[in-house]
């Protein structure tokens, strides 16, 4: 037998009974749901960056401040919050944990419309962070209680669409709806009186997330179990003994996916001074082109990235997905030196669209394996490891790595390029390192964890 393959099943599966298909149908339905919530998630998080020069003149802020607000808030408290959430999820019914996340950063979302000045908009953007947190602890648990282990990763594919497709909407929808509602200076709203165009449009987006939120209540109760089952003749583990005698693959697997999305997000986050400084494309072209190229190569690495590796685990690969970023980010390194090295603005686009195609589907596959590892009773606290750990690097060092090789060690703005190169590459081959750490650990934990029921 092949390294990493398991024995396939002899027996043929019994055929499914009608309980068994409403309940398949009723899970995939809540996968459905479930990915609705994450894009909405991310049209609330994102539609701020479509109403700058109105929010700036009105608040009266600076491009720091208006950063802070737009950032900084967001990824600090829901890194803050994703402990918790995770505690949480491990402990109660994971709809009402779910339910309450999805309310609180609703409602911050449309308290935005009522900010007088910063701190009252630096309040309302924690919140959204904070209740944002709730999606990987509680929503990765729910979606790996729903289907069957073989089909995990289809249903993340869904999941992680629900967000891709959010924030290409949330782009599309709040300049149109602020266009559209800008055609007078101000907006009479019933029992609230005159407001701003884009404090409108925070009324408009905010709170169809409760109303989403409350639909959870039609999924299945979904209470984790107090304690996974032991292997023969030992007791079980409590969560940090288990933590520990699989710390190598959580560590490997965490590093190397957020190593991954450093790379990715990194370059996502500077490819518009990059093609300013070095092309002199307008923000209007780079808006355009990088909207749907993003669009595009993160749809098919979500869906294509799921459907192999799918198929690949059912037919017994156990470290598949560990092994697929691994050669992804292997082909993902020359994709990358294209894009910044090469001295066209054509082949930056090129370059950067298929580094994203390869490596994109890591959004799929980190949370993919790990649900498949890991015991349910400890699915939340794990999830919320996880979470930390990638938004920490992918979202904190990734961009900042880039800044500070081009302000302190080149000391040329021009030479953008060569950071993001140098920095991408980098991240990229650290996660090989990890990913290559993580195969044999990833084999034993899925092993052990498939034994244990």
């Amino acid at each position: 037998m092949a390294e990493g393959q398991a024995a396939a099943p002899t027996e043929q599966a019994a055929p499914e009974s009608r309980d068994e298909k409403r309940r398949r149908i009723r899970g995939w339905a809540v996968v459905v749901l479930l990915a609705a919530i994450f894009g909405l998630g991310m049209v609330d998080r994102i539609i701020l960056s479509m109403m700058v020069t109105p929010i700036k003149a009105d608040l009266m802020l600076s491009d720091t401040t208006f950063g802070l607000a737009q950032g900084a808030a967001v990824a600090v408290f829901y890194v803050l919050f994703a402990f918790p959430f995770g505690w949480a999820a491990d402990r109660f019914d994971r709809r009402v944990v779910l339910f309450l996340g999805v309310t609180a950063w609703s409602l911050a979302s449309a308290s935005c419309a009522f900010v007088r000045n910063f701190a009252e908009l630096f309040a309302a953007r924690s919140l959204i962070g904070a209740g944002e947190a709730v999606l990987g602890p509680v929503g990765y648990p729910m979606i790996a209680a729903l289907v069957s282990r073989h089909r995990l990763a289809l249903a993340m594919t869904v999941f992680y669409l629900g967000g891709t497709l959010g924030i290409a909407f949330g782009q599309y929808a709040g300049g149109a709806l602020l266009d559209s509602l800008s055609r007078e200076p101000m907006i009479d709203v019933w029992l609230l009186g005159e407001m701003a165009p884009w404090r409108v449009v925070f009324l408009l987006t905010g709170p169809p997330g409760i109303f989403l939120a409350l639909l959870i209540f039609f999924a299945p109760a979904n209470r984790p179990l107090t304690t996974p089952a032991p292997p023969k003749g030992r007791a079980a583990p409590g969560f940090g003994a288990f933590f520990q005698s699989h710390k190598r693959f959580y560590l490997a697997h965490n590093m190397g996916i957020g190593l991954q999305q450093a790379a990715l997000t990194g370059a996502i986050l500077w490819n518009a001074a990059f093609m300013t400084r070095t092309y002199g494309w307008s923000p209007a072209q780079i808006g355009l082109v990088f909207g749907i190229l993003l669009l595009v190569t993160s749809s098919a690495a979500v869906i294509g990235h799921g459907w192999i590796t799918t198929r690949l685990f059912a037919k017994g690969r156990t470290d598949v997905h560990m092994r697929w970023q691994l050669g992804m980010s292997c082909l993902s390194i020359p994709a990358i030196a294209l894009a910044y090295l090469w001295p066209s603005p054509w082949a930056a686009c090129i370059g950067f669209g298929i580094a994203n195609l390869l490596s994109g589907g890591s959004v799929v596959a980190g949370p993919t394996i790990l649900q498949i590892a890991t015991p349910d009773a400890y699915r939340g606290r794990i999830s919320a490891i996880y979470v930390v750990i990638a938004t920490m690097l992918g979202t904190a060092v990734g961009p900042a790595l880039i800044g500070l090789i081009s302000d302190h060690i080149l000391q040329d703005e021009a030479k953008i390029g060569i950071a993001m190169a140098g920095a991408c590459v980098m991240f990229l081959a650290l996660a090989i390192i990890a990913f290559g750490l993580s195969l044999a650990a990833t084999r034993r934990i899925v092993e052990e964890t498939a034994a244990a029921g």
